[in-house]
């Protein structure tokens, strides 16, 4: 296991994969709450818009990691090229 908890293999830590199925969980209650009436369409385009974003984000961790010199991770600070 590498210093940030990814296995070799591995693109996603524990943490990232937990994050995931917790999306997924809030998606599938956000979607009971909706109901289902008229603005459901809607409401649900809007809500999984942002489920999306938070998605995006967690797996964008992996390709931060893949190439730290070209994408920050989230926490971390960009580095300044002085060239």
């Amino acid at each position: 296991m590498s210093e940030l908890g990814v296995f070799a293999g591995e693109l996603l830590t524990d943490e990232e994969h937990k994050c995931m199925a917790l999306l997924s969980d809030v998606h599938v209650l956000l979607s009971s709450i909706c109901g289902n009436r008229d603005t459901r369409h809607g409401d649900m385009r809007e809500i999984v818009s942002y489920v999306h974003q938070l998605q995006r984000a967690i797996l964008a961790q992996a390709g931060a990691r893949a190439y730290p010199d070209r994408y920050r991770a989230l926490g971390e600070i960009a580095s300044q090229d002085e060239s």
